[in-house]
C-alpha cells in the first residue's frame, strides 16, 4: 500500500499534475453552475408562457411550442 501512495505523491505533487485536476474541477464546478442558471431560466418562462396561454389566446401556439420543446427534452 505505501508503494501505491508513493507512486500518486511521485506522479501528482511532485509534477505538479494536481493543478490540472483542480483546474478541471474548476471548470467542472463553472459549467455546471452555468447549465443550471440556463436551465432554470429556460423552465420560467416556459412555465410562464404555459401558465398565461390559459388565459391568452395569443399565446396559445407559443404554448403548443413549448409543450413540444418539454416532450423532446423528456424524451432525451
Amino acid at each position: 500500500m505505501g508503494m501505491w501512495f508513493a507512486k500518486l505523491h511521485e506522479t501528482f505533487i511532485e509534477t505538479g499534475y494536481y493543478h490540472l485536476i483542480l483546474e478541471g474541477f474548476r471548470n467542472t464546478i463553472i459549467i455546471s453552475l452555468g447549465a443550471c442558471l440556463i436551465g432554470i431560466v429556460i423552465g420560467t418562462v416556459i412555465a410562464v408562457i404555459r401558465y398565461f396561454a390559459e388565459e391568452n389566446r395569443v399565446l396559445v401556439p407559443l404554448a403548443h411550442l413549448c409543450e413540444a420543446y418539454v416532450t423532446v427534452i423528456r424524451g432525451i
